[in-house]
């Protein structure tokens, strides 16, 4: 004799991803306290390049060359939102959405003009599930928001910067090197999960030896 949903439920209670109470039949991840606590990070007090807490442009961005022109982050990163953000890196991807729409929310909210282009930021081959979360990713919102989207940018293990530093990370390359922009009119949009002021400039650099006209990166949570 089979179980039916409610009994299951009785059996196994839906609880909010953040603090573990029980969910009505109308909630999915977050309880309506939790759900109060998932904002958008409002810009007023940030750096328009590089999305520092800071009032106007930083010290930092006033210093060097401009590779993004703008970055956000939907929301910061504490709370339901971080909640959410680890679910997705265990592999819960089922949930993606939620952390879409809020990205999407985010640029209708700022006003940016539609990209010609999105484009993932990649993750190198030690991390295979990622690859296929930001590739999701680009997917999503690119349906949302009536835009194609491309996994221009290729990640590998930056050997170099472990010898002399100390430190794993990535670098980025153009999986087509010259020519990807002839007419240099497209506007690329990078995308993904954290916003990481270091990982993005170093793929908006990669990206540049396409010479697109402006560059510009969406992603869910702060740094």
């Amino acid at each position: 004799m089979g179980c039916s949903f409610k009994s299951l439920d009785l059996l196994f209670p839906r609880l909010c991803l953040q603090c573990e109470a029980k969910l009505s039949n109308t909630q999915t991840l977050f309880c309506t306290e939790c759900l109060g606590q998932l904002s958008l990070i409002e810009r007023q007090e940030r750096c328009p390049c590089c999305f520092a807490e800071t009032s106007g442009v930083c010290t930092r961005c006033r210093t060097r060359r401009v590779v993004i022109k703008r970055q956000t982050a939907a929301c910061p990163r504490f709370g339901p939102a971080y909640t959410l953000l680890s679910y997705l890196k265990k592999g819960h991807i089922q949930w993606l959405s939620s952390a879409v729409s809020l990205m999407v929310l985010q640029w209708a909210t700022l006003k940016w003009q539609r990209p010609d282009l999105i484009v993932p930021l990649p993750f190198s081959h030690f991390a295979p599930h990622e690859r296929e979360l930001s590739l999701l990713l680009a997917r999503q919102i690119a349906q949302l928001i009536d835009c194609p989207w491309a996994p221009l940018l290729r990640a590998s293990f930056d050997g170099r910067a472990f010898l002399e530093k100390g430190v794993f990370q990535s670098r980025y390359s153009l999986r087509r090197r010259h020519g990807v922009f002839p007419d240099g009119k497209q506007r690329l949009m990078l995308v993904a999960l954290e916003l990481s002021d270091e990982k993005l400039r170093a793929a908006a650099e990669a990206l540049q030896h396409g010479f697109p006209q402006e560059i510009c990166a969406l992603a869910f949570v702060a740094e």
